[in-house]
């Protein structure tokens, strides 16, 4: 039996180089003798010829478990094994605390519209509004059919006494004659002279959309240039589900007090809290008064956007009916910062004719005014109309 491994020698010094003898012949292979005591380690000799496999000898007895050896040197690394199969899903771990809340991202682009939404509850009834001035005259209607004949005038007087005859004797008293008919027309008088032509000087007026001081205003609201036009003006927020459909009645708010550029009509509560017309609000003019007295000669109304500061900008539509933004019709922003307000002819309003072509005879009725980046008021309207006298 083997005795127990002994502890590693140290390791020697390296002797010096020998020189290397001839090559030795290889002697005739030789019958195999026994075997001899181990002799002292030899040189390695010249590799013989291969020998025969001799049989393979009987399995010895399993040797007992020798010693840990010390560690040997890292082998290569091998290659990558195959992916196991699939485990089983493991159990659902604990939820985990909220984490801190992430900075905001960039705004995304708009969704897709959304389903029409449940209609609202009916909202409170508005205000009366301010009583419009007085439309102009009408003209005559056709004369009516004659009405049924009057009762009979009482009876006419008598007439001159005669001259006195000679007494007669007394006779009945007479009946009174008919009443005479009325007398030939007479002859028509001359013509008068041709009087001189009517004069037609034009004028501006301004609908100052700030003139009712700082204060929230109702979903709607006239303004009125004395005898001479009206506008109503009306607050309401986008449909963001559906911008083409109506918008949502909101509440109007005069500002002023803030400077000639930041007075001026906006929404009581927008986005920025600034009272100020935003993206999500829009409002609509009614110019039905300024379509029927608009006068070629004296050009088209104009309106004034303020309050816009630097990458702000506003968008103008028009449309027919109430509530409806419409057709956009213009769009602005302030790239440069140094408008403060935009003063523009309302779009569908000109008279040359490459707006008429464009537009059509008729311009919008509706024109509306929507904040498009940050929020701006709208500071007045002006009007133009045809001023006569004799």
């Amino acid at each position: 039996m083997d005795g127990e491994q002994g502890p590693i020698g140290h390791t020697g010094p390296r002797g010096e180089k020998g020189c290397r003898g001839s090559d030795g012949q290889c002697g005739d292979k030789g019958d195999i003798g026994p075997t001899g005591p181990r002799g002292e380690r030899g040189h390695h000799g010249c590799p013989g010829e291969p020998g025969d496999y001799g049989p393979t000898g009987p399995r010895g007895p399993t040797g007992q478990i020798g010693p840990t050896g010390h560690h040997g040197c890292q082998g290569e690394r091998g290659n990558k094994g195959d992916t196991g199969e699939k485990g089983d899903k493991g159990d659902c771990g604990d939820k985990g605390d909220d984490g801190c809340e992430g900075k905001h991202g960039l705004t995304g682009s708009q969704g897709p519209t959304g389903e029409d939404g449940s209609t609202g509850p009916t909202g409170p009834t508005g205000n009366v509004g301010v009583t419009g001035a007085a439309g102009p005259t009408g003209q005559f209607g056709p004369t009516g059919s004659a009405g049924p004949t009057g009762q009979a005038g009482p009876t006419g007087n008598f007439g001159p006494t005669g001259v006195a005859g000679p007494t007669g004797n007394f006779g009945p008293t007479g009946v009174a004659g008919p009443t005479g008919g009325s007398g030939p027309t007479g002859q028509a008088g001359l013509i008068g002279p041709t009087g001189p032509a009517n004069v037609c000087d034009c004028s501006s007026s301004s609908f100052y959309l700030s003139s009712l001081g700082e204060t929230i205003l109702p979903v709607s609201q006239p303004y009125q240039i004395p005898n001479i036009a009206t506008i109503i003006a009306y607050g309401f927020g986008v449909n963001l589900l559906d911008a083409s459909s109506n918008g949502t009645p909101a509440f109007l708010y005069s500002r002023s007090g803030h400077g000639v550029d930041e007075d001026g009509l906006g929404i009581s509560v927008d986005l920025l809290s600034d009272h100020e017309i935003d993206i999500n609000h829009f409002i609509q003019l009614d110019f039905a008064d300024l379509i029927r007295k608009q006068s070629l000669k004296c050009g088209p109304p104009t309106m004034t956007i303020g309050s816009i500061q630097q990458n702000e900008g506003f968008v103008v539509y028009g449309s027919n009916t109430l509530g409806l933004l419409g057709n956009l019709l213009y769009s602005f922003t302030d790239v440069s910062g140094n408008t403060v307000s935009k003063t523009i002819v309302v779009p569908s309003y000109e008279t040359d004719f490459v707006s008429i072509k464009k537009y059509g005879l008729m311009p919008y009725r509706y024109i509306s005014v929507r904040g498009l980046l940050g929020n701006v008021v709208l500071t007045n309207v002006v009007f133009s109309y045809c001023d006569c006298c004799k």
